[in-house]
Order: structure tokens, then sequence, then C-alpha cells
């Protein structure tokens, strides 16, 4: 769903200006950083509406079925995970250039998203524990699929920002639970 999101913001932009489409483009930054946090995807689901209507066709159409798609989906561990996963390989997939690089900051937002999660999950520690493992996994994994070093070592901290978040997060939920 992220690389599809990210497609329609690319293609609009070209179509529509960089200008047009950077409240679509902001709010779907958002969303992806934070994708349990429902504000945030009611705006990117609104500005997907919106597009629907203003840009006609098959853009317009996709823009609507996407909006749908994310209005229904709630997130999840497995679905981070999912969504993790598939972004990695399709930044291999993809030559240098644009697409690449905002597929390559998809991954990293994704990757920060997982620490969101632990805060609205029923078992908190278990999600914690699903999240660090995946993020381990990925690191493991990034050495040998088809990216740069400089993609690799960006992919890399943003896998460790995103660990350290996992524990901040905990952290705060500790304290919050002493504090009442």
């Amino acid at each position: 769903m992220t690389l599809r999101l990210l497609r329609l913001v690319a293609w609009l932009m070209r179509r529509h200006g960089r200008a047009a489409v950077v409240v679509l483009a902001m709010s779907a930054r958002a969303w992806l950083e934070d994708p349990a946090n429902d504000g945030k995807r009611d705006a990117v689901v609104t500005n997907l509406m919106d597009w629907s209507k203003k840009a006609g066709g098959s853009a317009g159409r996709q823009a609507a079925k996407l909006g749908k798609q994310i209005e229904r989906r709630r997130a999840s561990v497995g679905s981070w995970e999912c969504e993790l996963l598939s972004l990695r390989y399709e930044i291999a997939d993809l030559p240098s250039g644009e697409a690449r690089d905002a597929a390559l900051d998809a991954y990293c937002a994704q990757a920060a998203a997982g620490a969101s999660l632990i805060g609205y999950s029923p078992r908190p520690q278990r999600a914690r524990k699903r999240i660090l493992a995946a993020l381990a996994s990925e690191a493991a994994l990034l050495p040998s699929d088809g990216l740069t070093h400089l993609e690799r070592e960006r992919a890399l901290e943003a896998i460790d920002r995103a660990r350290a978040a996992c524990y901040r997060t905990s952290e705060a939920r500790a304290v919050a639970r002493h504090a009442s």
C-alpha cells in the first residue's frame, strides 16, 4: 500500500506540480510515520478523496481506492512488518533516481513507525519484542539486497533509530503507569 501511495503522489506531482500535491504528500508522510494514529490516517484519507475528484480518470480512481483501503486498515505489527519487507524489495528493484529515493524514504519512515505501534497495542511488551525482532531481521538482510553502500547505511541508521525508539516508547509507558 505504501508504494502505491508513493507512486500516486509522484504521478500527481509530475502531472499537477509539486505545489499542488504538497498537502497530500505531507499527510501521507505523517501517516506513514505513525500508522496507528487515527487523526493522521483520516487526514490522508481526506486528501486522497479530494484528489480522487480533482485528478479524475485512472489517477482519481486509484486515489479513491487507496483512500478506502487506508480508511479500513488498522495498524498491526504484522502489517507493519509486511510493508517494511515489501519496501526493501521494492528499493532494490527500482533504478536510481527520484522514485528509488522516495522508496528509501518510505522504508526509513516505515521502520520508524514500528515504535508507534507499541503505544497502541493491548500487549505492548509483546509488540515491542516482535518489532525489535523484525528490525533485527531487516538489519541482517540489508547487506544481501541490491542497495548501494550509502543506501544501506541510511537504512541501517533508520533501523538503529527505530530500535532506540522502541525502548523509549516502552520506558514512557512504564513511567506513565507508575505515575498514575
